[in-house]
């Protein structure tokens, strides 16, 4: 496995190497976890890149935002780390080899602006220069949230005990404490899993069921929604520390252009698309009982934050704390 991880990379590296640095022009060799642009994320993503190249003009651009197809998801952030990537767009869940615990950074309780002020972010910043040879350059996401999307209908928790979840290291420890049964597999594979009932259900946001084809396999989503659907944008430390006062002035430019306009654009543009979806009978919304409903968050923030501490007890203990997740 060590051994294809390099040559993937290595691999990559060859595909990257067009976009090049130009002496009077950085240009980041970029890459974002999503390769389709009906992606709410991605749309984001690819709107805060559109804003990098306008007030970057002549210091620092992206010309090309690769995804899977020159690096694997899963390997994203070791590229970034390594300088084969220098910018990249992915949930924090996915640095979680690099960063033990940081899955958990996608299950805040406290605002971004809560987050700059506590120390929060700061704390973040640390621990990925560190252990990820990266800094991060924003977070978005808040108030675009998680749901459980299923074939079968769920009324109650008791219900959840035995289904099939396809899961990420971000829901894992959710559907566990929910007695469902978690299995891993990559996004590109829920259609097929769900049409022929390997698992009869997966976690994601309103936009992507429609958009990504999954309606076809989707009937029931389970109220109430939990966790925010979080996105990094971060760049490699060496490359952050190469560049000038200027090309990093731009950078985050872009970056409180994303945290702020682009966040709240896809936050309001995902529930409304919950909205039309039901409407359109795409899917039903099934509410689960109140005192169920309580329940059901309280696991999915619990099981997220007790296996986040067990995996890095120092880091995720002082994060959860000022995430508000306790």
């Amino acid at each position: 496995m060590r051994t294809s991880c390099f040559v993937s990379i290595a691999a990559a590296a060859g595909i990257l190497a067009a976009s090049g640095v130009s002496a009077a022009e950085r240009d980041l060799k970029t890459a974002f976890f999503i390769p389709t642009s009906k992606s709410l994320f991605r749309q984001a993503f690819d709107d805060f890149v559109a804003k990098l190249n306008d007030v970057g003009s002549g210091q620092i651009k992206v010309s090309k935002v690769v995804s899977r197809e020159a690096v694997p998801a899963g390997q994203m952030p070791t590229a970034l780390k390594s300088g084969v990537l220098e910018l990249l767009g992915a949930p924090p869940g996915y640095f979680e080899r690099l960063v033990p615990g940081s899955s958990g950074l996608s299950a805040p309780r406290a605002s971004l602006a809560e987050q700059k002020k506590n120390g929060a972010w700061a704390l973040m910043q640390k621990e990925f220069a560190q252990k990820a040879n990266a800094r991060l350059l924003a977070q978005y996401g808040f108030g675009v949230r998680f749901h459980l999307f299923t074939s079968v209908p769920i009324r109650s928790l008791s219900e959840f005990k035995g289904v099939k979840f396809r899961t990420s290291p971000t829901t894992r420890a959710f559907v566990e404490a929910l007695g469902g049964q978690p299995i891993v597999m990559g996004r590109g594979e829920i259609f097929t899993a769900m049409e022929r009932g390997v698992v009869q259900g997966f976690s994601n946001l309103n936009s992507e069921i429609k958009a990504l084809g999954w309606g076809d396999v989707v009937k029931y989503r389970i109220d109430p929604s939990f966790y925010d659907t979080m996105v990094f944008a971060a760049i490699n430390l060496d490359v952050w520390k190469s560049l000038n006062a200027t090309q990093k002035a731009k950078l985050e430019e872009a970056a409180n252009h994303l945290e702020t306009t682009l966040n709240d654009r896809i936050a309001a543009r995902d529930v409304e698309s919950g909205k039309s979806q039901i409407k359109a009978g795409v899917f039903q919304a099934i509410a689960l009982p109140p005192q169920d409903a309580k329940r059901y968050v309280d696991l999915a923030y619990k099981g997220m934050w007790d296996t986040v501490v067990k995996r890095s007890p120092e880091f995720g203990a002082r994060v959860r704390k000022l995430l508000g997740a306790e």
